[in-house]
């Protein structure tokens, strides 16, 4: 299954770019509801809400954390050192690394606090 949708979207219109107008978007909408029911299957044998990818990433930035020594500096506000000094406000979801704020998901520092 491609998680690119409009790579997928574009092959579905080529496929039926010949068809008429209503037969067409009756095609593309039995499709989409395949392809929706197929990734609710799909995830409801995932153990998390999470996706099996974000888990795995998840379990990387853990495995890093590990190693990181973590200061207390005021109310939220901690100071993770490891290769470098980073500064994480959990009360902000923020991190001097800035991976927490690009992925969306906590950074080894945030995880590590």
């Amino acid at each position: 299954m491609t998680t690119n949708f409009g790579q997928l979207f574009r092959d579905w219109v080529s496929d039926v770019s010949e068809f008429p107008i209503t037969q067409m978007v009756d095609a593309l909408r039995g499709r989409m509801m395949e392809l929706n029911y197929t990734r609710r299957v799909d995830s409801s044998q995932w153990l998390t809400r999470l996706t099996p990818s974000m888990e795995e990433k998840l379990q990387d930035e853990t495995s890093k954390a590990i190693s990181l020594q973590v200061l207390h500096s005021h109310g939220s506000t901690f100071e993770v050192r490891g290769e470098a000094v980073d500064i994480v406000d959990i009360d902000n979801w923020d991190c001097t690394c800035k991976a927490w704020q690009l992925n969306g998901s906590p950074c080894c520092h945030a995880i590590a606090v």
